[in-house]
C-alpha cells in the first residue's frame, strides 16, 4: 500500500521521502530502502534530540542525554533492516514511532546508567517530591499538543485545498456565520493568534469550532455532489 497523504509532515519533504521509501520497498529495492530511511532519519535528527531533551530533562545528565539520542537514533535506523514496526502508511505514523522509541531509550539509558545519574527518581516512574518528574511530564504533553495542533491547521488546509472554487462560492453562505468565519480565517491561512483575536474566542474553542465547521462543510460537500 502506497504511503497515503498525513496531516503534518516533521520537517519540509518528509512526505517526498516516504513516498520514495514505501515505494521502494514495495519493488524490493533494498539500496534505495536503505538511502531514503537514512535520508528520513537525518532530515529528523534535531527533532529526537528536542524530543530526548524534553522527556529526559531533570532525569538525565547531558552525557546520559547524548547517549539517549544515539541509542534512539540507532534503533530507529535498523528498523528497515528488522522489516518490523513501521508499515510506512503515513507521516503520523513516523511521527508516533520516534516519540515512541524516543522515550523507550531515555528509559533505557537511565537504568543503564542508575548508578552514574545524578537523579534518583526514573523517567518511569511517578515524581519524586521535587516535581522535577512532572516538569518533564508537562513540557512532553505541551510539544505533543503543538504537535497535534499542527497537524490539526494541516489537515484542514490540505481538505480545503481540495475543494474547489465553486463549491466553496455555493457552500460559504449555507454556513452559520461562525462556521463560515473559521472556515474564510482558514483559506487566508491566518495563524491561530489572529483567529483567536478575530473570532474573540480562547485557543481551544478555535480548534472546537474548526472541527464543526470542518464537518459542516463536508456534509455540505456530500449535499453537493449528490
Amino acid at each position: 500500500m502506497e504511503a497515503a497523504r498525513d496531516p503534518r509532515d516533521v520537517r519540509d519533504g518528509d512526505e517526498h521521502i516516504l513516498r520514495l521509501f514505501v515505494t521502494a520497498r514495495r519493488a524490493g529495492d533494498g539500496q534505495a530502502v536503505g538511502r531514503l530511511w537514512a535520508e528520513i532519519v537525518t532530515v529528523n535528527f534535531p527533532r529526537i534530540q528536542q524530543l530526548v531533551y524534553l522527556e529526559s530533562h531533570g532525569q538525565l545528565n547531558p552525557h546520559e542525554q547524548e547517549d539517549a539520542v544515539a541509542l534512539a537514533a540507532e534503533r530507529i535506523a535498523l528498523i528497515p533492516r528488522r522489516k518490523r514496526g513501521f508499515e510506512g502508511t503515513s507521516k503520523g505514523e513516523w511521527i508516533n514511532l520516534v516519540k515512541k522509541i524516543v522515550r523507550a531509550a531515555c528509559i533505557d539509558t537511565q537504568r543503564k546508567e542508575a548508578r552514574h545519574s545524578s537523579r534518583q527518581a526514573p523517567l518511569y516512574a511517578a515524581d519524586d517530591g521535587t516535581g522535577a518528574a512532572q516538569l518533564t511530564q508537562d513540557a512532553y504533553k505541551a510539544l505533543m499538543e503543538q504537535e497535534q495542533e499542527r497537524e490539526d491547521e494541516e489537515q484542514t488546509r490540505e481538505e480545503l485545498k481540495a475543494l474547489s472554487e465553486k463549491f466553496l462560492a455555493w457552500a460559504l453562505p449555507k454556513l452559520r456565520e461562525s462556521y463560515r468565519m473559521m472556515i474564510e480565517c482558514d483559506l487566508q491561512g491566518l495563524p491561530i493568534e489572529e483567529i483567536m483575536d478575530r473570532l474573540d474566542r480562547k485557543r481551544d474553542s478555535v480548534y472546537k469550532l474548526r472541527e464543526r465547521a470542518m464537518k459542516a462543510l463536508m456534509k455540505l460537500r456530500e449535499e453537493y455532489e449528490a
